[in-house]
């Protein structure tokens, strides 16, 4: 295997099981409630405390691929995914569980910023892009895999192998990362300003977890719900003004950037979009078309086969039309495809809803993917060390943010006096269009960005890491 094929086997399998780990239990809440005798809206928090964990630990990714090298590094958070996937496999009890899906959270949040990290580092701008395409396969296939595998393992092996899964994709990332990851060179050693470090991991965790009560509760009187996020809001505010000051884990002069403005955007809504939808279109095939969760699995692999399909000639589309002009075609395909959701008056034909999910799995490979690579492409390797945890952090916070809006708001349509349940699934997919319209504004600025020479690579700013 040559070094720049086996870089890019051990990023993209690292990248698939953190990804594919966000998603995985979303068929499983109902099993593990019955096999470990706790409350349904407790058991939420077994995805929840993933994504907390996530969240804190992303924007310091950053930090540590400077201090201790991107190959310690990733080897240390392959070593924490994987530890945390043995033993939430072995759980006894749901503290235990949650316990050890925080490990694996710590764990899955280094791992995609890092990969990228690596990455940029080793190749070429033209190299790079090809790469982070292959590398972005298992990025945008995570979130629609994650329930067909995780509904396949639960009605044939056992809920355990949800966990255990993990633990042989683990041990190859491992051997071959030990073997092919090249070779940390001489490291930086910043200063971690612990103030902003603290700041921003405490106002994501707020964050996330209001947004889990918002979805739990369905309304944002709850203490529990506007607690958090004032406190999140409160935490996020001082930490800018830190960032500002003495800036370390996360530099918001990117921002200053029009195409990292318009791809950080891009990524937000996708997220949200993305994750919150596959939630959605879940629960629909559920409760309206009487589909089992294994069934329910399959129907949504059609978006994971357009993912793959389409990532095949992803290449050549973007080689054609460049980034900017393929994240926005992506864009619109996934936008048209969802269309069919918002008018539903019953239950969709199975033929319709693979149809439908396997152009918007188009969509979605032809949009993730070359956002990102645009903005990782004009900022260039001096800044990626930011750049990457930040568009990442970005994407997983708006898919928490999409996943506990959309579910508020069908929620609210469910017990509204009067509406059947097709109706409350066809207006909630009118919100997924608003936010696929969000990503469609940002993706248009993105590719306009790039013909006003947006792409250009951003000079290191002086009084601030490089």
């Amino acid at each position: 295997m040559r070094p720049r094929d086996g870089l890019v086997a051990v990023l993209a399998l690292g990248a698939g099981m953190a990804i594919l780990d966000s998603t995985i239990v979303t068929l499983a809440l109902r099993t593990l409630s019955v096999r470990l005798d706790a409350p349904l809206d407790h058991v939420q928090w077994v995805t929840t405390a993933y994504l907390l964990a996530l969240a804190c630990v992303m924007p310091l990714s950053g930090w540590a691929a400077a201090r201790f090298g991107p190959r310690r590094t990733y080897l240390a958070a392959l070593l924490i995914f994987t530890g945390g996937s043995i033993l939430s496999g072995l759980t006894w009890s749901l503290g235990s569980l949650l316990a050890f899906r925080v490990l694996q959270g710590l764990g899955a949040g280094l791992l995609l910023p890092v990969g990228q990290i690596l990455v940029v580092r080793a190749h070429g701008v033209e190299a790079r892009r090809a790469i982070m395409l292959t590398v972005g396969l298992p990025i945008a296939l995570g979130p629609t895999l994650g329930p067909v595998l995780g509904g396949l393992l639960i009605e044939h092996v056992g809920w355990r192998w949800i966990f255990f899964i993990n633990v042989p994709l683990g041990a190859v990332a491992l051997a071959f990362a030990a073997r092919l990851l090249p070779a940390d060179g001489e490291r930086d050693r910043p200063h971690l300003n612990a103030a902003e470090a603290v700041l921003l991991a405490g106002s994501m965790a707020a964050v996330t977890y209001g947004l889990a009560e918002l979805a739990a509760h369905g309304s944002l009187l709850a203490p529990s719900v506007w607690a958090p996020l004032a406190a999140g809001a409160v935490l996020l505010t001082s930490f800018l003004r830190e960032s500002l000051l003495r800036p370390c884990v996360f530099d918001v002069r990117l921002y200053r950037h029009a195409a990292f403005r318009s791809a950080s955007l891009a990524a937000f809504a996708l997220g949200a979009s993305g994750l919150g939808a596959v939630t959605v279109i879940a629960l629909y095939l559920q409760e309206v078309g009487g589909a089992s969760a294994g069934d329910v699995g399959l129907l949504v692999g059609a978006q994971g086969v357009g993912i793959a399909g389409a990532m095949l000639v992803t290449g050549r589309v973007v080689r054609r039309l460049g980034d900017g002009l393929t994240a926005v075609v992506g864009v619109v395909l996934t936008l048209a495809a969802t269309v069919p959701f918002a008018l539903v008056t019953g239950p969709m034909g199975g033929a319709a809803v693979v149809c439908c999910l396997a152009v918007r799995g188009i969509g979605v490979a032809w949009s993730v993917t070359p956002s990102l690579t645009a903005a990782l492409s004009a900022l260039g390797n001096e800044r990626v060390e930011h750049a990457a945890p930040q568009l990442n952090l970005l994407q997983r916070l708006g898919g928490s943010v999409g996943t506990a809006v959309l579910a508020t708001v069908l929620h609210g349509y469910l017990v509204r006096a009067g509406s059947g349940a097709d109706a409350a699934y066809a207006s909630t997919f009118l919100w997924v269009l608003g936010l696929l319209g969000v990503a469609l504004a940002a993706t248009v600025g993105l590719f306009c960005a790039g013909r006003r020479g947006g792409a250009g690579v951003v000079a290191p700013a002086t009084g601030g890491p490089a």
